[in-house]
């Protein structure tokens, strides 16, 4: 019978060692199995292949000029900008034709100021840099500019949302004249912990009609924006036993005004006491609500300082225009 010339773990040991020791990598210890520390770091990274293709961290997708038809009309350099909305005061009746009292009309406006803020970074590397950058593959003449701006809207985010009160420019999720309703008040309880697929149907449909009841169908809503908590929840939860259907699903067949759904994070902690979700029904539409930009993302001339290379970066902005208050919804509650 043939034995199988198979060499053992014990064998193929004895003939690494000796490639590593004529390759230069290191004497094998055959006492240990093992290279000295040094050597064996590197004989690690003579192995190791490094991926040409930088792979970047993610981050939540910016929604604010999805949510909010931005404006541009402010020239860069105004301080503030002035919204007028013009109403009308007055009647007619019926008369006589000879008659000199006729009733009058007026016309009524009213102003609102908002602050334009001035958003800033910048970003520097050295001339060392771009000779690193040759040998990494790392180049941060480019991946800077893209943090630079990645950062600047992350502000813009959290000012269209909430606002600035050091600086008088106002967010979408915080104005005290939008009509708030509230679970165990108008709607239902917290749907997390007893809501069915009829109640939280139920209240979103308050939600959603709120607008159109409270102008007798001057305003009325065609979009909705959901915390993460309470999207997960509408749109994996069945109608009910008998009907499958998620509860965002039946909503939106039946809504006579929503058609738009969204779901942004900022309103995780956005009700009035910063520690729940919020809803938000509003019609999308520049009458009722804008974002104010006056300057769009910009970097200056790059700056040069004996070796190192500054390049400042800013934008102009005067967060949330809400013109219609009346077209709008919040909703607490339902999901702390």
């Amino acid at each position: 019978m043939l034995t199988a010339l198979t060499p053992s773990s014990r064998q193929l040991q004895k003939i690494a060692a000796e490639i590593l020791e004529e390759s230069g990598f290191g004497r094998f210890d055959d006492s240990i199995n093992r290279c000295d520390a040094n050597e064996t770091a590197v004989f690690a990274r003579s192995l190791e292949y490094v991926f040409k293709t930088l792979i970047e961290t993610r981050y939540i997708d910016l929604k604010a000029d999805v949510l909010f038809p931005v404006n541009r009309e402010v020239p860069a350099g105004a301080e503030s900008y002035v919204s007028r909305i013009y109403d009308y005061a007055g009647s007619a009746i019926i008369g006589n034709m000879l008659a000199d009292d006729l009733p009058t009309v007026e016309l009524v406006a009213a102003e609102q100021t908002n602050r334009i803020v001035p958003i800033i970074n910048g970003y520097a590397y050295t001339v060392l840099d771009a000779f690193k950058a040759a040998l990494s593959g790392i180049n941060p003449s480019v991946l800077k500019p893209k943090i630079a701006k990645r950062t600047m809207l992350n502000k813009v985010e959290q000012i269209c949302a909430f606002g600035d009160t050091n600086y008088s420019v106002r967010g979408a999720l915080n104005n005290a004249s939008v009509d708030l309703m509230l679970a165990g008040g108008e709607l239902t309880g917290n749907w997390l912990d007893t809501g069915t697929g009829a109640t939280m149907l139920a209240d979103l449909h308050l939600i959603g009609n709120n607008s159109a009841v409270n102008t007798n169908g001057i305003w009325s809503a065609d979009t909705m924006i959901f915390p993460i908590n309470l999207w997960a929840k509408i749109t994996t939860m069945p109608y009910s036993q008998y009907d499958a259907t998620p509860v965002l699903k039946k909503f939106l067949e039946s809504s006579p005004y929503i058609k738009n759904v969204e779901v942004w994070p900022l309103l995780n902690l956005a009700d009035a006491g910063g520690d729940g979700g919020r809803i938000v029904a509003y019609k999308r539409d520049e009458e009722v609500i804008r974002q104010i930009v006056s300057q769009d993302f910009t970097q200056l001339p790059p700056q040069y300082r004996n070796f190192k290379i500054a390049v400042p970066c800013y934008m102009l902005h005067g967060g949330i225009d809400i013109l219609q208050p009346a077209a709008m919804t919040y909703a607490d509650g339902l999901g702390d």
